[in-house]
């Protein structure tokens, strides 16, 4: 919870689409704009979580 809330600040715009396991593996990318990139990827494609 505490790497998420520092990944995840509270103004941060948490996307309604995306679940806890889409949130994990997404708090593994160092790089911002690339987690930003995989983010904006996995709503407009539906992406599973194993995708």
């Amino acid at each position: 919870m505490r790497q998420f809330y520092l990944t995840f600040p509270n103004g941060y715009a948490l996307r309604s689409e995306l679940n806890w396991t889409h949130y994990r593996l997404l708090m593994r990318v160092e790089n911002d704009k690339a987690r930003e990139f995989y983010m904006q990827e996995a709503v407009k494609s539906k992406w599973s979580t194993r995708q």
